[in-house]
């Protein structure tokens, strides 16, 4: 376990996973959270944690979305 990240090194771990969720055009794709986690060797939470203190809105998940069917 990581021990807890703060002052400057939180506040560049932040800037840092803004970066890799919202990359500048050209940066490469935009990373899941959960990409970004692996890639960072933090947890889900945390940069769930960093992405919520720098206002960034996240995109919707289309992982769990159903293609509405009907019974016929």
């Amino acid at each position: 376990m990581s021990p807890p990240t703060v002052g400057e090194a939180r506040d560049q771990l932040r800037r840092q996973v803004v970066q890799l969720y919202h990359p500048e055009p050209g940066a490469g794709p935009p990373l899941s959270l959960r990409k970004i986690a692996a890639k960072l060797d933090r947890s889900y939470g945390l940069v769930w944690a960093l992405l919520n203190e720098a206002g960034v809105k996240r995109r919707t998940s289309t992982h769990h979305k159903r293609r509405a069917t009907t019974n016929s």
